[in-house]
């Protein structure tokens, strides 16, 4: 008897002191990706924007336009020689852009939707947001990369930050955090 706890401390102590391959998930991992600055464009970034006021949450086109022309503007700066290309899919309601963009990011697929696909340069840039201001404020930005040769997709950064997205000079530091992934 004293000899079996003897072998199992001896084995627990083993088996503690060894070392162990673990590896740990990171979901804003790019594989070392490496991005020709010159083969990159810029297309029209989903952005849902939500007021809420006494408990409801109210649609606001206006804001929903002026975040889009923060975003854009935003990404020019940060890559002034990409063109833009507008993807007339990111102007459909907001439920139909979810439907397909979080399909795709759901289950971890790799395939691009088709709606998001464009030709003239190699990759992409696809911004989403998802924002709230008024008694809720707080968002997500989500940065992709579209590789339109291998028809693919990857989130390469996913952000969250407690603000309203209508103080625009905090909304901009954070999208030039997200690119700074690129």
């Amino acid at each position: 008897m004293k000899l079996h706890i003897q072998l199992l401390l001896l084995l627990s102590l083993v088996g503690c002191s060894s070392t162990k391959n673990v590896t740990e998930v990171d979901l804003n991992f790019t594989n070392n990706l490496k991005i020709d600055k010159n083969d990159l464009q810029i297309i029209t970034p989903h952005i849902e924007i939500k007021e809420k006021r006494n408990g409801k949450f109210l649609a606001t086109p206006v804001e929903r336009k002026k975040l889009r022309n923060v975003i854009l503007q935003t990404t020019k700066s940060m890559f002034p020689n990409a063109p833009y290309v507008e993807v007339m899919f990111m102007y459909r309601d907001a439920y139909t852009i979810n439907l397909v963009l979080e399909r795709e990011v759901s289950y971890k697929k790799r395939k691009a939707p088709k709606e998001v696909l464009t030709t003239g340069k190699r990759y992409s840039i696809l911004i989403s947001t998802n924002n709230y201001f008024g008694e809720l404020e707080r968002g997500v930005i989500n940065l992709f990369l579209i590789d339109n040769e291998k028809e693919t997709l990857q989130l390469l950064k996913h952000y969250q930050y407690k603000h309203s997205p209508l103080q625009t000079e905090k909304f901009k530091r954070k999208i030039l955090k997200v690119l700074q992934k690129l």
